[in-house]
């Protein structure tokens, strides 16, 4: 009798718009060192336990999705499912989900995957990989560039310590210039000032490992244009909470540090974020008068 089996895989992003791809084990009985999506088998043992039955194939992902990678995600939404029938007659549903990058570094399971990597949409074809795969990785792409479409909002935080010094990214695409910790903003609920500042305190977090205070202050706003698309940088001052400075992601983030405003060089400093900060560094002078 051929068995039916369930498995929920993840398209997970970060703040830079690439997805996480795993290159499978050579000693996996499917497909060994082929490129794919991370997941897994639905682990259901018939019992419903109350609270958590309504969330059962997101948190089997998430299960799945740190055992194999060593990263902790926030499943999006609903992205698409497919089938296939295995060489032994198995049948196979693959339901795929988006999922957003939290935190962790990259830790690829040996005995089921040996390589993890970052991918943009060039990289995708280049990639040794299945049509169905590279399909679905397709619809990922499509999907969080019409989500930004959307919602063409960036998040940036003017985050400063108790020595008055404040934090600064260097990005692995950013020709070695420093800038602010900053990331899309995609949430559906456009509008909410407290969405807006719990998405920006996630991004931090993600690139910097630090906490900030609640109740950012939104400071300005720019509207960036280039010859693809109009965003709007939405900056906010933040305090600092806790944490010690960490690269979370060392694929997106190469280096963070904090700096006070006296010894920040302006060839060392996006040219934007240079005159962000001091203006910044000017208001909250003032306000501090």
């Amino acid at each position: 009798m051929n068995n039916l089996t369930i498995n929920t895989i993840g398209l997970v992003y970060n703040t830079e718009g690439k997805f996480l791809i795993g290159k499978r084990s050579s000693i996996e009985l499917h497909e060994p060192g082929l490129y794919s999506y991370l997941g897994g088998k639905l682990d259901y043992n018939g019992e419903l336990q109350a609270g958590k039955s309504m969330f059962l194939l997101e948190e089997n992902l998430k299960r799945e999705i740190k055992e194999e990678a060593g990263v902790e995600i926030e499943v999006s939404e609903y992205l698409s499912s497919h089938a296939f029938v295995k060489d032994n007659g198995d049948k196979v549903v693959v339901i795929a989900y988006l999922a957003e990058y939290v935190s962790g570094i990259l830790t690829p399971q040996q005995d089921e995957v040996e390589e993890l990597t970052w991918i943009t949409r060039e990289n995708l074809k280049e990639i040794n990989t299945l049509d169905i795969i590279k399909e679905v990785y397709t619809q990922a792409f499509d999907k969080i560039e019409q989500n930004r479409q959307r919602f063409t909002i960036e998040l940036a935080g003017i985050v400063l310590n108790d020595n008055e010094e404040f934090l600064l990214v260097k990005k692995n695409n950013s020709a070695e210039k420093f800038s602010l910790p900053s990331g899309a903003f995609s949430s559906k609920a456009v509008g909410s000032w407290e969405v807006m500042e719990s998405s920006l305190a996630k991004i931090i977090f993600q690139q910097t490992g630090i906490e900030i205070a609640d109740g950012p202050i939104p400071f300005t706003d720019q509207l960036l244009m280039d010859k693809t698309e109009e965003k709007l940088l939405q900056l906010f001052i933040c305090r600092y909470k806790y944490g010690n400075i960490q690269i979370k992601s060392p694929e997106e983030i190469a280096e963070v540090k904090w700096i006070h405003i006296n010894d920040i060089e302006r060839k060392d400093l996006n040219e934007r974020d240079y005159l962000i900060l001091y203006k910044a560094s000017d208001f909250i002078s003032k306000l501090n008068d």
